[in-house]
């Protein structure tokens, strides 16, 4: 794919939302910058463009947010990180690198480049949840706090972990329909929308065990392959293999089904 006319115009207004970003914060000079760094971004990405998905427009514009919101953490992030995280350490108090790094949700939102599917993402995931309060908790956190969890907790009348804790879960559930609706449109742009669903397909959609909090996703699946299926392992033979309690094992164990059941139907039907 080249550029056009129309997508050099498209992101030649892409200047105005970054100039609005910046300015909240007080770095309206560094808008040339980031102007900038949108173009490359887009052009590095350019193939990854889906005009079914929505307009050109909004899919550099989603980048232009993006590479705004990025350009402020980072250059917060140089300036105050020592003192923030030496604050967390010495308080026990979560701050907003808990979640905006540590965190899978620069992952998902960073793959979402226009809001026509941020939308399908975010409805089906808040379906997927359960619990809509919880759902919007985390949108609360991460829209209205910009991922402040000491910020948010306090507003919303929680514990910090309880808070980190829940927003997690639903991070968790938001990137397994994100991969999830991945797969079903290659398949259904490959023909092969009704071909059987492979374990395979399914532990794709997972989330990363990388992070030390997200361990037992990797532990459960590795103990269902193993064992040959969901149907013979239980919470007592995970705990046997790991040293978890069987209370927390069996806590595990119905996470990673529920996320694997969420994966299959949205690969399969595109939504649950």
């Amino acid at each position: 794919m080249t550029w056009t006319d129309d997508m050099v115009q498209a992101w030649k207004q892409t200047r105005s939302t970054i100039y609005s970003v910046l300015a909240q914060a007080g770095r309206a000079a560094d808008t040339e910058d980031v102007w900038q760094k949108t173009w490359v971004a887009a052009a590095e990405s350019l193939d990854r463009f889906d005009s079914e998905l929505g307009t050109f427009r909004q899919w550099v514009g989603g980048i232009a947010y993006r590479q705004a919101k990025r350009h402020l953490r980072d250059e917060y992030g140089q300036a105050n990180i020592s003192g923030a995280v030496e604050h967390a350490a010495t308080s026990g108090i979560s701050t907003v690198y808990d979640v905006t790094t540590s965190d899978i949700a620069e992952e998902v939102t960073g793959k979402m480049s226009d809001w026509s599917r941020v939308s399908l993402v975010l409805s089906i995931a808040r379906r997927a949840v359960g619990n809509p309060a919880l759902f919007d908790r985390s949108m609360y956190l991460m829209i209205a706090c910009d991922g402040d969890v000491a910020t948010a907790s306090k507003r919303l009348n929680l514990s910090p972990a309880a808070l980190r804790d829940s927003h997690r879960n639903v991070m968790d559930v938001t990137h397994v329909v994100d991969r999830s609706l991945d797969h079903h449109w290659r398949r259904r742009e490959t023909g092969a929308a009704d071909a059987p669903v492979t374990v395979r397909d399914l532990l794709r959609c997972l989330p990363s065990g990388d992070d030390d909090s997200r361990a037992w996703v990797h532990t459960i699946t590795r103990a269902v392959v193993a064992a040959g299926g969901f149907g013979a392992v239980s919470a007592s033979h995970i705990a046997e293999l790991t040293g978890w309690s069987e209370v927390y094992s069996r806590h595990c164990l119905a996470r990673t089904s529920n996320l694997l059941m969420i994966a299959r139907s949205v690969i399969e039907d595109g939504t649950l």
